[in-house]
């Protein structure tokens, strides 16, 4: 619902934005980045942690942390192509989430008004990923947290203007031309309810198939790229969780009762979970190290001619071998800080003097050698 506080809920109060050491006023998404940090710290494995943001506006994917580059959605509905950045402490994602704010697509409406202090609804929906790369044993673990703002809804007839075309149309007519469509209030305001709805009438979907034992896929065609991205939460590779913010204003009822309706449906998803398994790191570079060595002989060929039938889908060719080759870095970035964090945690033998000091002392009792106690956990 429009005008109820889901961005601030998510992203925090944005006075408490810009105080790093007083966090009463952050929203769930810095929280849960502290967390972690503290978490993993705790853990003492080495691990590497990233944020992106992407924004999902009338049928176009945008990287909100790289200058609103466009981002595409693989065949397996993973974002690529899209910025990571590091995140060492909770300080660090406090810009990010500043950069994200100045750049996602606001507009002033009735239900939500723009002032010098605020700048309107949101008109997008924003996808926050926070990624969790942790080495233990030799092996690898990735986990991503998803926090999705989603754009509110409004009644239609609360937005004036002119004729729009049906969300139907506007999809066709993206997917036939490749051109942008029109950003309208009016077409912002179809377009998000149109996407709200297509997005409940998965989760139905998703229920139903996993109620008969089925498997749930994604829809890949005649649809949003908001809900090809959306749809792969749904097939059992995620735990997924909702909160529903509210009006209390008499003249906002619909809004009220259709988020109320939306928050009953989408609690009604029932999913078999698919439990993830660390992977032997050598055997993960070895298959990102010829990952990028064929991203690089793509990249290196460059695209095909604009009239080539192949062209079309160049954009996301490119975007898939520039995150191949993102993928090895990481990876290998991830092995040095492993290496680093043995270093510092592998317990040094005791010398021998002193070895043969500890046996005079108690022949009875075997005595494990001495640990260098880690005083704090590198970066």
């Amino acid at each position: 619902q429009t005008g109820t506080g889901k961005t601030t809920t998510m992203f925090g109060f944005a006075d408490a934005l810009v105080a790093p050491g007083d966090p009463s006023g952050w929203g769930v998404f810095p929280r849960v980045c502290a967390t972690t940090l503290v978490r993993m710290r705790t853990d003492g494995d080495a691990f590497l942690l990233t944020v992106s943001a992407v924004e999902f506006y009338m049928m176009s994917c945008t990287d909100l942390l790289g200058a609103k580059r466009p981002v595409e959605i693989d065949d397996h509905h993973r974002l690529t192509g899209h910025t990571r950045e590091t995140i060492r402490s909770a300080a660090d994602v406090l810009p990010a989430i500043a950069t994200v704010s100045a750049a996602r697509t606001t507009r002033s409406t009735r239900m939500n008004q723009s002032d010098s202090t605020h700048d309107g609804s949101s008109r997008s929906h924003c996808a926050l990923q926070l990624t969790l790369a942790r080495m233990r044993g030799g092996r690898v673990c990735e986990t991503t947290f998803t926090l999705v703002d989603l754009a509110g809804a409004e009644r239609p007839s609360k937005v004036a203007g002119s004729y729009t075309p049906s969300p139907e149309m506007m999809i066709w007519e993206s997917e036939s031309s490749g051109k942008a469509v029109q950003d309208s209030l009016e077409a912002q305001t179809l377009m998000i309810n149109y996407e709200l709805f297509l997005l409940g009438r998965e989760v139905l979907t998703a229920t139903e198939k996993h109620r008969r034992g089925r498997s749930y896929a994604p829809p890949r065609q005649a649809t949003t790229p908001f809900i090809r991205f959306m749809g792969a939460c749904l097939d059992g590779s995620c735990r997924t969780a909702m909160i529903v913010t509210l009006s209390q204003a008499p003249q906002n009822g619909w809004e009220t009762w259709f988020s109320l309706q939306y928050g009953t449906d989408l609690s009604k998803l029932r999913v078999p979970l698919n439990t993830r398994t660390p992977r032997v790191v050598g055997k993960e570079l070895k298959a990102a190290r010829a990952a990028a060595a064929e991203a690089a002989k793509v990249l290196n060929a460059g695209p095909p001619p604009p009239t080539a039938p192949a062209f079309k889908y160049w954009a996301k060719k490119e975007s898939a071998a520039h995150m191949a080759i993102s993928r090895l870095a990481w990876l290998s970035r991830l092995e040095e800080l492993s290496v680093s964090y043995q270093s510092v945690t592998s317990p040094p033998l005791v010398p021998a003097p002193a070895a043969a000091a500890l046996r005079a002392n108690d022949s009875s009792t075997h005595h494990a050698p001495q640990r260098v106690e880690q005083q704090e956990h590198p970066e």
